[in-house]
């Protein structure tokens, strides 16, 4: 039975004509395709995140408009700045 080496190996015998794998039969394809699926994971989930951050501001920004509105227009032009300082 003929002795069989491994690429490693040949490559350790015959560096100048011993052939490189290709990313697939390396592994490095599969690693950098995990890498790149991580770190789309992670950039859609801070734009979730942000996306949900401005949701919450502007609704809170609503309310305080809203707020700030009802009582201007119930009372004179200083009930807006009076509003705001004790808001």
């Amino acid at each position: 039975m003929p002795y069989t080496i491994g690429l490693t190996e040949y490559k350790m015998l015959h560096p100048d004509t011993a052939e490189y794998p290709t990313l697939s039969q390396s592994g490095m394809l599969a690693a950098l395709l995990q890498k790149r699926r991580f770190k789309l994971a992670g950039l859609a989930h801070r734009q979730a995140k942000r996306r949900a951050h401005q949701q919450a501001v502007r609704a809170w920004f609503g309310r305080w408009w809203t707020k700030l509105r009802g009582t201007a227009s119930a009372n004179s032009g200083s009930a807006l700045s009076a509003a705001a300082r004790n808001f």
